[in-house]
């Protein structure tokens, strides 16, 4: 479609040869694979433009709300988001470091495999991998480049944050944690299946004994901390079971 088509589509204006938005509303563009160069963004809402399958750089995001770009795989160096709320960009699997991130929300990148450190995150909110929340970005450096021990990832408080930095991690790692040992394990009712493992990590007199599992309605993986060595009593335990229970089902 021509500038002038589009702007007569979508409630558009031409300025100076470019295609602009303005007004106080969000724009749906989902249905456009691409844009023409120059594009601006300056309405007062939120901008949707999932099926676009490339973005040139020169297109201005300035609008007052969210940006999502999830049907990109790839971002074209220099791309800039100057837009006030949140940024999606959950198709993506790298990231181009000259990004520039100046958005005033947080930032979602489910799908990284690689994330180059000399990227800058300089929004103003949180930055999601995998739909999990980081305040401190530096994590998501971390864990997406795998730059933590396997006793490292272990020493994660947070649940969410543990199992996200596991599924990342390269599972040879687990050889390298002091006296590793599978203690007990079987298949739940689900099917699934389930163990208690041991190991020794830094500063501890006696070893941890963790709950391997997985989630039966999301197949997320979890190593859940356990004071039990059977697998029954480690599940009953996560839900506030003292004793063993027999499961009739669970979602």
């Amino acid at each position: 479609m021509t500038n002038k088509e589009l702007a007569k589509k979508y409630n558009g204006i031409i300025k100076g040869g470019c295609l602009v938005f303005e007004g106080h509303r969000g724009i749906n563009m989902d249905n456009e694979k691409v844009l023409p160069k120059n594009t601006k963004f300056n309405n007062g809402g939120w901008v949707s433009l999932n099926g676009l399958t490339t973005l040139d750089p020169s297109t201005k995001f300035n609008n007052s709300g969210w940006v999502s770009l999830d049907g990109l795989t790839t971002l074209d160096p220099n791309t800039k988001f100057n837009n006030s709320g949140d940024v999606y960009l959950n198709g993506l699997t790298t990231l181009d470091p000259s990004t520039k991130f100046n958005n005033g929300g947080d930032i979602s990148l489910d799908g990284l495999t690689t994330l180059d450190p000399s990227t800058k995150f300089n929004n103003s909110g949180y930055v999601y991998l995998n739909r999990v929340c980081f305040k401190d970005k530096s994590w998501v450096f971390k864990i997406v480049n795998d730059e933590l021990s396997a006793e490292e990832v272990f020493a994660i408080d947070n649940i969410e944050h543990r199992r996200l930095a596991y599924e990342y991690m390269d599972k040879r790692k687990m050889k390298e944690l002091e006296d590793f040992e599978i203690i007990d394990k079987g298949i739940d009712e689900k099917g699934k299946e389930v163990e208690v493992v041991s190991f020794t990590v830094q500063n501890m007199d006696e070893p941890l004994l963790f709950y391997h599992c997985i989630d039966s309605s999301t197949d997320r993986e979890y190593y859940l901390q356990t004071d039990k060595k059977k697998w029954k009593e480690a599940k009953a335990r996560q839900f506030g079971f003292v004793d063993e229970v027999t499961w009739v089902n669970e979602w």
